[in-house]
C-alpha cells in the first residue's frame, strides 16, 4: 500500500511516501527492532539514503478549555525527502527487522525548479566563514528572536495585570505571522518536556518513557515548521534544553526518563553525557528527528544543547569545559552529519557572555 503526495514536486518543497508494514513492532523507533531505508536516484545518477518513520495522524481542537491534540488513523511508516535539482528522481523502499528484509523496488516523480529564489539550505558563506548563505549563495542575515515554547509562566509574573490564557503549539501560527511582519527571519524553538517534546518521563501526561517517542508532539512539530516556510523563518532547533539535565538551575533531572529515581539506569545528571546507554538513546533520537524533519530547509540547525554551562550536578557552570561533554558533542554531532543527506548546520548554546565559553 506505497503511496505518494504527488508525481511532481519542486526543489526543496516536500515529497513523501506512505506505506504500511506488519503490526509487529513494539518497539516501532528501535532500529534494532525495524530499520526502514529509501535510496533516491537523481537526474544525475547521484544517490541519497534517507531513513523512514513511524507516523500517526492527528487533528487539533480548541476551545475555551484550552487546546488539545487526538490521534486519527491508522499509524503507517513514511519517508520525507526533498529535491535540491531539477529533474526525475527515482526511489526504492527496504525495510529490515529480525525476520529478514523486504524491498519494494520503487517508483518515480519529477522535480521543477525552486519556487523562488533563497529558499534553500543555510550554510556557512564559501567565501567568508564569518556569514551564513543559502545553496544559491544569496546571503542570510539571521534576525530573530528565542520563541523556545508558546508559552511561558514568567510572563504572568512580568505581566500580572494581563490574563494569559495557556496557549499551545498553534500559538506559533500567530509569533510566526508577527515576526515575518516585523522583517524577522529566525526563530529559537525548543523540544522541551513541556512543548513538543518526544521523550521524556509519564509524570507528565502524554509521555511514556525513555525511547517512546510522543506522536502527538512530532504532528506538533511538523505544523510549527509548516509555518515557519509559509512565514518564511528559518528554525534554531534545541534537541536539548539544560534543565532536563541539571540538578541546579531549571532542574528537570528528578523527573527525567534516564533517572534512576524514574525507572531509568542513571545515576546523576552528568552521566547524560558519558553513559554509552544514554547516548546510544540520544543516537536514536537524532535518527528519527533527522528521518522526520531533515528535509525540511525552514531548520537553520540542529542545537544540540541549549545553555551548556547550567548542566549538570555541582553549580559550578564548568561542565561546558569537560572532556566527556566535548566528546559527547563530537560524537553527537558526527552522528548527525553522517545520517543528515541536506547537512544542515550544527550548533550548541553557551548562557549568558563570552567568559562561559571554552578557550
Amino acid at each position: 500500500n506505497v503511496r505518494i503526495s504527488a508525481p511532481e514536486t519542486a526543489c526543496y518543497d516536500l515529497f513523501e511516501v506512505s506505506f504500511d508494514l506488519p503490526d509487529r513492532y513494539a518497539d516501532p523507533f528501535n532500529p534494532d527492532e525495524i530499520d526502514v531505508q529509501a535510496r533516491f536516484t537523481d537526474t544525475n545518477g547521484v544517490e541519497t539514503l534517507v531513513g523512514g518513520f513511524y507516523y500517526q495522524d492527528h487533528y487539533r481542537i480548541k476551545d475555551a478549555a484550552g487546546e488539545q491534540i487526538h490521534p486519527q488513523g491508522r499509524p503507517e511508516w513514511r519517508v520525507r525527502f526533498t529535491p535540491t535539482i531539477p529533474g526525475l528522481h527515482r526511489f526504492t523502499l527496504l525495510a529490515r527487522d529480525r525476520a529478514g528484509e523486504a524491498r519494494w523496488q520503487g517508483d518515480a516523480f519529477m522535480a521543477r525548479p525552486a519556487a523562488a529564489a533563497g529558499l534553500g539550505f543555510v550554510r556557512v558563506a564559501r567565501t567568508d566563514p564569518r556569514f551564513f548563505e543559502t545553496d544559491d549563495s544569496r546571503f542570510f542575515f539571521p534576525i530573530g528572536h528565542n520563541v523556545r515554547s508558546p508559552f511561558d509562566t514568567r510572563m504572568d509574573r512580568q505581566f500580572p495585570w494581563r490574563f494569559r490564557h495557556p496557549e499551545g503549539s498553534s500559538a506559533y501560527a500567530r509569533y510566526f505571522r508577527a515576526m515575518q511582519d516585523a522583517g524577522e527571519n529566525l526563530a529559537e524553538v525548543w523540544s522541551c518536556a513541556w512543548s513538543m517534546g518526544l521523550e521524556w518521563s509519564p509524570v507528565i501526561p502524554g509521555y511514556h518513557g525513555a525511547g517512546d517517542f510522543r506522536m502527538d508532539s512530532a504532528w506538533e512539530l511538523d505544523r510549527v515548521f509548516e509555518w515557519a516556510r509559509r512565514h518564511n523563518l528559518r528554525i534554531n532547533f534545541v534537541l536539548n534544553n539544560h534543565g532536563r539535565v541539571s540538578t541546579w538551575c531549571d532542574a528537570e533531572w528528578d523527573d527525567h526518563p534516564y533517572n534512576r529515581a524514574r525507572g531509568g539506569w542513571l545515576n546523576a545528571a552528568s552521566e547524560f553525557f558519558s553513559d554509552e546507554r544514554a547516548i546510544n538513546m540520544q543516537l536514536r533520537l537524532n535518527r528519527y528527528l533527522i528521518a522526520r524533519y531533515g528535509w525540511d530547509r525552514s531548520i537553520f540547525a540542529w542545537v544540540l544543547m541549549s545553555e551548556l554551562d547550567l548542566v549538570g550536578d555541582n553549580g559550578q557552570r564548568t561542565m561546558q569545559h569537560s572532556p566527556i561533554v566535548h566528546d559527547w558533542h563530537r560524537r553527537i554531532a558526527g552522528h548527525i552529519r553522517s545520517r543528515d543527506p541536506w547537512k544542515h548546520l550544527i550548533a550548541t548554546h553557551i548562557a549568558t557572555d563570552y567568559t562561559y565559553q571554552n578557550d
